[in-house]
């Protein structure tokens, strides 16, 4: 919903508020954290955040009753962000690329060479009338998935035919 930036005696910070219909949450970048991804923490920016957890209010009191009931918050710091492109390329297991025999393999080697080196291993899966299979690429052909690589893969091999799997249990026709 917004993003503001206060200082603090300990340095500036940055607070972004999170909504949804039933509540909201602030997710706090102190300090370091703060500088280190400040050019990312942007309204209407879609962000993947690693954050710390910690509940305030709502504790026992000496005798063992519940202070503050209903009062309990968690405490949201961030320590981590990743636009989107990061984000796709820490979490990606694979992409699958779905193809017949009208594709070239030529093309698919010139479309991936200069995003090679990458993490993401690449698998081809040739499907005909009469057969399926799947080719799991080498790891000399593992990728960066880079948004023009997605792009120029699904202008060739159309978009229904790449997906990025994200969780290896995903059933090979899936």
């Amino acid at each position: 919903m917004g993003v503001r930036i206060q200082n603090t005696a300990s340095g500036r910070m940055g607070v972004i508020t999170l909504a949804d219909d039933s509540d909201s949450n602030e997710v706090i970048f102190f300090g370091e954290v703060f500088d280190k991804f400040r050019q990312k923490v942007k309204e209407d920016e879609l962000l993947v955040l690693e954050v710390q957890l910690r509940a305030r209010g709502g504790g026992r009191t000496a005798n063992g009753e519940y202070e503050g009931a209903g009062e309990a918050r968690a405490s949201i710091r961030a320590v981590n962000a990743l636009d989107l492109a990061e984000a796709r390329n820490r979490f990606a297991r694979g992409v699958r690329l779905t193809c017949n025999g009208a594709s070239s393999g030529g093309r698919l080697r010139d479309l991936l060479a200069p995003y090679r080196s990458g993490r993401c291993p690449v698998s081809v899966v040739y499907v005909n009338r009469g057969a399926a299979c799947e080719i799991d690429l080498g790891d000399n052909w593992r990728v960066n998935l880079h948004d023009d690589l997605i792009k120029s893969l699904s202008d060739w091999l159309s978009p229904e035919n790449v997906k990025i799997v994200y969780n290896e249990t995903v059933s090979r026709e899936s």
